[in-house]
């Protein structure tokens, strides 16, 4: 039911239906021995002020904050049209409860702000798997712009790293738990290929069919190339490159177990530089580093 009020010229509420005592939480009987003042969070002023305008137009709109009888605030919009009554001038107002729409804008804005500011590229397809909707990381990351990517299939982006049987298990992780997550080479627009970590989760309506399907995923390409370097410090020299002590007993312990299973034998060369130490006591550990890189360049 429409929320309706009477007004006078002081912001006096002089009628009201049931439905606007139902809204407000009052009896009607108290409702119309009420000011607007007394509802209107807005101070005496501005409520009089848009009053005495709103008598000045054939119809006005305001969009204000009423407090209701348990002390809530709800946000209105407040449609106003200027009535004779009695030869007496009123106005005749209808009130709506906007709190729902405002708060759902609200949280659309927000949306929409992360969505367009995320540092993760942000993909959208529909049921089909047709894209969309992308957003500006998307763009950043793949070279693609939205004009090229629109109406367009994920597979555009697959770099043929892997087989068929890995896109398999994805969607059937979706069909069955609604979200995958896992790492996956792409390919950008410039044919480079890159891995990125991607999350993709499945929107269903309310008779649980597939609406849209949402995948975020960030480039993970400094990410790999830090780990291969970890790998490879933990497991060779910085400065010769030669595999290190880790390296050589994983090495030593396969040779032994590989001489035990064909019943033979194994040799382990050691080799030591000669006075080492007086060529770096004499001439620097610069001259000797540089030393071992030349031994390690001849015996390789």
């Amino acid at each position: 039911a429409v929320v309706m009020l009477i007004l006078d010229e002081q912001g006096n509420i002089v009628d009201a239906n049931e439905a606007a005592g139902k809204f407000y939480g009052y009896d009607v009987s108290q409702l119309v021995s009420m000011r607007m003042q007394q509802i209107d969070q807005s101070n005496d002023d501005t409520v009089i002020g848009n009053i005495k305008d709103a008598f000045m137009r054939s119809s006005s709109r305001f969009v204000r904050k009423h407090q209701i009888a348990d002390g809530t605030v709800k946000d209105v919009e407040a449609f106003s049209t200027p009535v004779d009554i009695a030869e007496r001038p009123f106005l005749f107002t209808l009130i709506i409860d906007i709190t729902e729409t405002l708060e759902y804008q609200a949280r659309w804005e927000l949306s929409q702000h992360v969505f367009n500011h995320s540092l993760e590229g942000i993909m959208v397809t529909d049921a089909e798997k047709s894209i969309i909707s992308v957003n500006p990381a998307f763009n950043v990351i793949t070279g693609y712009k939205e004009s090229e990517i629109i109406g367009q299939k994920p597979s555009m982006l697959s770099s043929g790293v892997h087989p068929p049987a890995f896109y398999k298990k994805m969607f059937e992780a979706l069909d069955s738990e609604g979200v995958w997550r896992g790492e996956i080479w792409n390919k950008r627009k410039n044919g480079n290929v890159f891995p990125e970590l991607l999350s993709i989760s499945v929107v269903r309506d309310l008779d649980d069919q597939v609406s849209y399907y949402v995948a975020v995923f960030s480039d993970i390409t400094q990410i790999k190339q830090s780990e291969e370097k970890l790998e490879r410090l933990a497991h060779y020299d910085s400065l010769t490159e030669l595999p290190n002590r880790v390296q050589f007993k994983l090495h030593l312990h396969h040779a032994v177990c590989r001489a035990e299973r064909n019943k033979s034998s194994c040799a382990l060369l050691f080799l030591d530089l000669d006075r080492f130490k007086v060529v770096n006591d004499s001439l620097g550990h610069i001259a000797g580093d540089e030393l071992l890189v030349n031994v390690t360049k001849r015996l390789t």
